[in-house]
Formats: structure tokens, sequence, C-alpha cells
């Protein structure tokens, strides 16, 4: 809904995912051939363990290198190893080949499982959930939307699944081992590297952070698109510095890592100043937020109020049972009407439910918000100027409370007072960079991100060690402002201001 206020705020989850798809190749080769040649060996043995000969031998990999003699678009084609006898350049090439087809397929189906209006309709069916009480829905709901892994990514990654039973031939051994690795790809999880005594990471957690990660194809490639169509400047970056510089390491903590080499530190520095700068001016802008939470608030009752959102349910209780192993027709047609829910039938919901709403205050001017334009909302503050000096790290305070509490009572009771008072709220939640433990306390460290630097004589430092200008971002998050609340129109601001401090005050104590 981001076009309400950027109108020509018009990218999608296609583009951008066949933009990360190619990112993908180039992220994948740049990292293995910059590698040292024990942490390449060490990768390739791991990725040869995975290798499945019952899918397709190694010597059959070559035929995703020569497709009818025509010439590879794949990078491995051109990839080139140090310090390796004939025999193993062709063994490595080959293993390559097959990690950067799976991680392209990885890439393009990273964002495969997103509900209508991507994380805000995904927001909408936890608050659904929660709202109805586990007792009243299908245990399976219950648990892709409380689970770990987010609803979009369970989803795309049995979506996945599903193409693969029915998009490759099955006399295609080579197209098959490759979208094989991409679901592994997927269904790696890293690990959870601010929890202590976290896993260090493998082969494959490594290429999934490639996808999901700290230095990724989808960063990359989203933040290069959303600035161009917003027509903001400073969301520029040097893309190919960047990835020329990418280092495939390994840290005795840590396992499997993207680092950057040194002389790539102007160009990481941009990559997180752009990041940081988007978030702050195009994600965290005002009027933005106002469409993230009037969406969000209408749409909870599209589910129990409009035959779209019973169908919507009905689907996803259906599609938790499908297996790769149901009837190609079956799942063709799943896969055909998921499809089907895209934003412009999330809409027609939006609209049925006009015609017949529920009683509240707040749902009327949310639906003529996002289905007419209509100012029928107004921000309570704008900008850190709008607050007072005491008020804003209290605000900053309070939303830190809500992470580190029970949300389903703290956030809920929050949210469920201020509605009564005609005010909703929305939490930014972000990180300029991840912080790494502490190898004693198994706590993060204010002075270790995850995210590395290798240095000619150092070896790996963090990033934020190295760059005055990568640490100073969090400093830079820590005194914005980390919630936004906005009324119905004509309300007394003033008043709405004082209500919502008054709310939240108590939880920081």
């Amino acid at each position: 809904m981001a076009d309400l206020v950027f109108p020509q705020a018009r990218t999608s989850r296609f583009f951008h995912s066949i933009g990360a798809m190619n990112l993908a190749s180039r992220f994948v080769v740049a990292c293995i051939e910059n590698a040292d040649s024990e942490v390449r060996d060490a990768f390739f043995k791991e990725i040869e363990r995975e290798h499945s000969t019952v899918l397709c031998t190694l010597e059959e990999l070559d035929k995703l290198l020569d497709r009818d003699g025509a010439i590879s678009p794949l990078s491995a084609a051109r990839a080139s190893f140090r310090n390796v006898d004939i025999k193993t350049q062709t063994k490595y090439r080959r293993l390559l080949v097959l990690v950067e087809s799976g991680l392209r397929f990885a890439a393009l189906f990273h964002d495969l499982g997103h509900l209508p209006f991507s994380h805000d309709g995904e927001y909408a069916l936890q608050d659904f959930v929660k709202k109805k009480g586990t007792d009243d829905l299908p245990a399976e709901l219950v648990r892709m939307t409380s689970g770990a892994v987010s609803p979009h990514e369970e989803i795309g990654h049995r979506l996945a699944g599903l193409a693969i039973a029915t998009l490759v031939p099955k006399n295609d051994a080579p197209t098959r081992a490759a979208f094989e690795m991409g679901k592994k790809i997927l269904d790696t999880q890293p690990p959870d590297y601010e929890a202590q005594l976290a896993p260090r990471a493998t082969a494959l957690a490594w290429l999934h952070s490639l996808v999901d990660g700290e230095i990724d194809v989808d960063r990359a490639d989203y933040l290069l698109r959303d600035g161009q169509a917003l027509g903001l400047d400073f969301a520029s970056y040097d893309i190919d510095r960047l990835v020329n510089n990418l280092v495939l390491a390994s840290d005795h903590e840590l396992g499997y890592i993207t680092a950057v080499k040194e002389s790539g530190l102007p160009a990481l520095e941009s990559f997180c100043l752009s990041r940081s700068r988007s978030t702050e001016v195009f994600v965290h802008h005002h009027k933005v937020a106002q469409t993230n939470v009037a969406l969000r608030y209408a749409s909870v009752y599209v589910y129990d109020n409009t035959e779209e959102g019973k169908e919507l349910l009905n689907f996803l209780e259906e599609f938790s049972k499908a297996t790769s192993s149901d009837g190609q027709s079956e799942i063709e047609a799943l896969l055909h009407r998921f499809s089907e829910f895209d934003d412009g039938w999330w809409i027609q919901a939006l609209r049925a439910l006009r015609k017949n709403p529920p009683k509240d205050v707040l749902l009327k001017p949310c639906l003529e918000f996002i289905l007419d334009r209509s100012r029928t909302l107004s921000s309570i503050w704008k900008r850190r100027g709008d607050l007072t000096m005491e008020s804003l790290p209290m605000i900053n305070e309070s939303v830190g409370a809500f992470s580190t509490t029970p949300k389903s009572i703290n956030l809920a009771s929050v949210r469920e007072t201020l509605r009564k008072a005609k005010i909703l709220i929305l939490p930014f939640k972000f990180r300029p960079f991840v912080k790494r433990p502490d190898s004693i306390s198994g706590l993060p460290s204010s002075g270790k991100s995850l995210m590395m630097i290798k240095t000619n004589t150092r070896g790996l430092q963090p990033a934020c060690q190295v760059s005055s200008r990568i640490s100073s971002l969090q400093q830079a998050w820590e005194s914005e402002i980390h919630l936004y609340a906005c009324t119905t129109q004509g309300t007394n601001l003033k008043s709405a201001m004082n209500t919502v401090l008054a709310e939240i005050r108590p939880i920081k104590s």
C-alpha cells in the first residue's frame, strides 16, 4: 500500500524474485572464488556429501551447463579454482553447478508463499488467529501462524516442494537434483546467532543465509529496486564492488559465514547505510505506517465477515495437508488456486466487508483510507521533533518491553485499550546489524557484529569494529521513533498523544 504515499512505488515480488535469482549466481560464485583453499575444499566436501547420486550423478550435472548446444548462463561455467588439478577442477565445477542452480531456485522461490499484501496480510492473519482463539480454528492453521518460521516461509517452502512434483519431468535428473538442492537450502534454517551455544553454520545453512541473512540477495536487490521506484537517490550503493569482494569464510564459533574483503568495505558501508536510510524514510514513513496499520486492522475482519476470508482460511487448511505424492492434477489445481489470492482479490474482499461491516469505530475510517484514499486517519506524531526529549526514549523503551514480555498479554492489551480510544499503534522492528553472542556469556555483545571483514593481517574482524560508519548506525536507530500511532481525523492529537503515553508508560516500569 506504499503507493498511497509514493505513487511510483509499483514494484512487485515477481520482478524482485527474478533479480534475487540473478544475484544468487553472482554472490555464490564470488564467495567461492575468493575463499581460501582450505575453506573452499571443506565446503565442497560437505556439498559432495549432500549430493545424492540416486537423483543424478556428478557427470550428469554437465547437462545443466550445456542445454542443446547453447552457452550456459550459469556463472559456474566460467568459475576458476586456484591450486587444484584438472580432475578436481572438473569435480568442483560440477558441484558448483548444483549449488548455483539450487540457490537460484531458492532465491526465485524465497517469496513464493506471501499472502495478499505480503507482510501486512501475514500479520493480519496472525492477529486474527490470536483474536479468534485456538479452540475455534484448525490446529494446523494455528501452528502455521504461531511457529518460529514465518507463515510465508512455511507456505513458500511447501509450494516449492509441490512445484518440483509438477514442473520437472521425472526423467530430467539434473534439473530435479537442482530443485531438490534448492528445497534443501530453503528448508535449512540458519543458526540463531543470538542464542546461547548456537550451532555452527553448515554449508547448507550458509547457502540459506545468501538468500536470507545479513548480506543477502534479497536485501541487495530490493534496496536498489525500491530506491529506483521511489526516487530515493541515497538508496544506491556499488553492487559490483560489493559482490566482487564477497568471500566465503569459516569462523570457529559461527561456522561458514559471508565476509567482505577489506577492499570492499566502502561498498558494504553504503549497503548498510542504504538499508538504514530506506527503512527510516520509506518503511517507517508515518503515512506508510498508516497504510500498514489500516490494512492490517481491516483485514482481520475480512476473515470472519466475508466469504473471501473464509475461502482463504479453508484453502490454507487444505493446503497444509497436501503432499508431493498427490496426483499431478490435484497439485496443479492447488497451485492455481493459490495464485488467485492476490492483492486485487483482497481489495475486493475489503469492498465486500464495507457493504456489511461489523460495528467498530475504527473499521470504517480504515476501509475508507485504504479503498478511497480518504483523509480519515491522522498521525499522532510524525517525526522526532513532535515528541518531547523525555517521551521519545520512554516510547522506545516500552517498545523494547514488547519484545521481552509475553506479546499475547502486554501488546494485545495495550492495543485493545487504545483501540477503544480510537487509536492504532504500530511498533517497528529493525536492527542495523545482528550482534553475535559473546562466547562466554552467550548474550549478544555490543562490540561484535555478525557481518565480518576479512583483513590481510588480523583475519576476520567484526564490521562494526572495523567501520565507525557501520557501528554508528546502531546509535542512529536508537534515536529514531520505534512506534507510530494514528487516530481518526478530527481527534485532538495532543489529547491522543497523552493517552498513548499514559498507556505505555507502565510497561517501562
